[in-house]
């Protein structure tokens, strides 16, 4: 059973064949709220209306029950219900208060011995008696009442068994109350059977003998079908009853080897469920079961209902408007903080845009108290601003080869062996890569094209000189790669400028093929001397 946290809102109806009783939670404890005969349905019907947001449990205390176990095929989902449905109308077509419990499949011991197929066994329940629970239910209907939940007496026992810590033993729980003597057999947290017996109130006290007789048929009953063993443990028989009658049913039951008798101490047990009024010493009036049952319907939630759909319809839509409109207020909640969230950034940002505001105009107001400390040149910052922007074209003058050549020209004075050919002269923005054009290839390259008032970028010059070796051709590799050398040498003595070797006469370079002099093929060694080298420096502005 699932445990649940009674409040206010929530009441239990006990119904008998001579009327009902409405118990609910007051100062933390069960107490009971109402009764009602069967003739004062118009009490009851105004009772439902002053409790419109209760939550009603339903408790039926009947004779008129039925247990009967049933073997099906073992199917799952739509095919279930529909066979559960025919079962129903098989064996109760005339009330709509009926369920089922699953008992597990078959297994070897108890399945057809020519059959290999494991069926299913259910427990069919009923409460028989629908036209004493219409009585009240349509009221209830009709007022829009919510109820919870159809349930049996035998359905709200299996709590007894855990606080008493066998909930997966068998036993058989006997009580006493207004509607007589209550025994329900309960195997592995599940009711197997139940029964009624009608006695009077005034027999409470002499009616031990009979007690005793009365569990004797109930044993030699479930013996008869099986779910006890005739030579197995004895059955443990739980007797619920208040301290008024202990002595009395004490003495009336003793143990066999077919029967053990437990008395658990009821005031306990009672307490422990939230039944804080006086146990009754008078022994003629038995209503603490009552209670006992009441206590254990609000507290924990059957899984066996007998209710048909109708029945809490009312329940089932306060359940979805009350989802509705948690999610709504969530919704509104979360709305609400994410608001919040965004408003605060804004005046977050507000603040910063009035701290940067206050920050120019201070520094705004310092520029015009310097201003005020220049010297008197008659132009305005607007001019002023204008020359500067100025500078940049001036800053990117053209560049001639002269100064470059007249150094080049001195420093092969010192290389005899290299004969120049052919001297090629640019300026670009780096000393790798050549520029077509003075300031709009530098501008290209630094991403400032078209944009007054940008830095002035740096300016290589870049002469790429070819040459070659003035010596004998028979002049052996070594010989002609050292005047290549020298030439080299001589070029970076020229201060701040990078050589460097595009071609020697000896090409080692991965992509070419190696290479020497040829007397036979004159061609081949003119290129072999032929000399390649790379001078840049970079312009100051």
């Amino acid at each position: 059973m699932k445990l649940r946290r009674p409040g206010m809102q929530d009441r239990v109806l006990l119904i008998r064949a001579d009327g009902a009783e409405a118990y609910a939670m007051r100062r933390g404890g069960i107490a009971q709220e109402a009764a009602f005969r069967n003739e004062d349905i118009e009490l009851f019907k105004g009772y439902c209306q002053s409790r419109a947001t209760s939550k009603f449990t339903v408790l039926a205390d009947f004779v008129e029950e039925d247990f009967r176990v049933e073997t099906i095929p073992y199917v799952a989902g739509t095919a279930r219900r529909q066979l559960l449905a025919r079962k129903y109308d098989q064996a109760y077509r005339n009330t709509p208060y009926r369920t089922s419990v699953s008992l597990g499949r078959e297994d070897s011991n108890t399945r057809a011995p020519d059959s290999k197929r494991r069926d299913e066994q259910v427990l069919l329940m009923a409460l028989t008696n629908s036209a004493a629970i219409d009585t009240w239910l349509e009221v209830m209907h009709a007022q829009r009442a919510r109820v919870r939940g159809i349930h049996s007496l035998p359905a709200v026992t299996g709590w007894i068994n855990e606080y008493l810590g066998s909930a997966h033993e068998s036993a058989l729980f006997v009580t006493f109350n207004h509607a007589g003597l209550r025994q329900v057999f309960v195997s592995d947290g599940k009711p197997r059977f139940s029964r009624l017996a009608a006695f009077q109130d005034d027999a409470a006290q002499k009616a031990g003998p009979r007690i005793a007789a009365e569990i004797t048929r109930t044993e030699q009953y479930l013996a008869t079908l099986r779910w006890l063993s005739r030579e197995g443990e004895p059955l443990r028989v739980v007797l619920l009853c208040p301290p008024a009658l202990r002595t009395i049913w004490q003495t009336a039951c003793v143990n066999t080897d077919r029967l053990t008798f437990e008395f658990p101490d009821f005031a306990a047990l009672a307490r422990a469920q939230g039944i804080h009024a006086e146990l009754h010493a008078d022994p003629h009036a038995p209503p603490q079961a009552d209670l006992l049952w009441a206590a254990g319907a609000l507290r924990f939630t059957p899984r066996i209902n007998f209710a048909p759909d109708w029945a809490h319809e009312h329940y089932a839509v306060w359940r979805w408007r009350t989802a509705i409109i948690s999610a709504g207020a969530a919704l509104c909640a979360t709305g609400g903080l994410a608001g919040a969230v965004l408003l605060a950034q804004a005046k977050s940002i507000d603040n910063d845009a009035d701290r940067h505001t206050a920050t120019s105009t201070r520094a705004n107001a310092r520029y015009q108290e310097l201003a005020k400390t220049f010297p008197q040149t008659g132009i305005t910052p607007e001019h002023l601003r204008a020359a500067v922007l100025a500078l940049d074209p001036l800053a990117l003058r053209p560049l001639t080869p002269e100064p470059m050549l007249i150094r080049i020209s001195q420093a092969l004075i010192a290389a005899p062996t290299f004969s120049l050919s052919k001297i090629e002269w640019q300026v670009a923005a780096s000393a790798d890569v050549p520029a077509t054009g003075v300031v709009a290839s530098i501008r290209a390259r630094l991403g400032i094209a078209g944009q007054p008032g940008a830095a002035a970028p740096d300016r290589y010059e870049i002469m790429t000189i070819t040459g070659t070796v003035a010596q004998d051709r028979t002049a052996t590799p070594r010989r002609r790669i050292a005047a290549a050398r020298s030439a080299v040498d001589a070029l970076k003595r020229i201060p701040g400028v990078d050589v460097t070797p595009v071609r020697l006469p000896l090409d080692v370079s991965p992509t070419g093929n190696l290479k020497g002099g040829d007397d036979e093929d004159a061609a081949s060694a003119t290129d072999a001397d032929l000399i390649v080298l790379r001078v840049s420096r970079k312009v100051p502005l």
